[in-house]
């Protein structure tokens, strides 16, 4: 969270998620910056910056180049009817705003995953931006909670998901 925002020139609250076990590539935060304040209205409404991932293995060695090619994502599905049935935001590689805080939270204690929740919030009341370059090393090993599925594995995982999602309470 950029917590001293008159050092940055401007007035936002800007936040990441940030999973311990990956590894932010050093441009990432600027990046993300950079392609936020490019949307017009950012300050004001719902806004969520995400990007692509590189697949490592446990010692960081490259699995795959591309996270969503690895897995088959179809980023132009990336609209709240698609999101609804399948999350296309994994939350390490998520940059958001204050609007998008008091939006999303507090997250429904039945949300199937937070980034998820985030993405779907961002989706239905403000922005939702992909940056293609893969910002973030995605380390795989046995102890990943979702983690990277290549896209024949991937499938059972995502009806599951999908089930548990639609039988939240409202």
């Amino acid at each position: 969270l950029l917590a001293n925002k008159s050092l940055l020139g401007f007035n936002h609250v800007i936040a990441c998620f940030c999973d311990q076990d990956d590894v932010w590539v050093k441009e990432k935060l600027e990046l993300q910056l950079e392609r936020y304040l490019q949307i017009e209205g950012c300050d004001s409404k719902p806004v969520l910056v995400h990007s692509d991932l590189e697949v490592v293995d446990q010692n960081l060695d490259n699995v795959a180049d591309s996270f969503i090619a690895y897995q088959g994502l179809e980023i132009e599905r990336n609209r709240f009817p698609h999101l609804v049935v399948s999350n296309l935001v994994t939350g390490c590689t998520a940059l958001f705003n204050e609007a998008l805080l008091d939006a999303a939270l507090p997250v429904p204690k039945n949300a199937v995953m937070h980034d998820w929740w985030f993405a779907m919030t961002a989706t239905a009341f403000g922005e939702l931006v992909f940056i293609p370059s893969p910002l973030v090393r995605y380390r795989q090993h046995g102890r990943n909670t979702i983690g990277a599925k290549q896209r024949e594995n991937s499938e059972a995982t995502g009806r599951g998901l999908v089930r548990r999602f639609l039988s939240l309470e409202h």
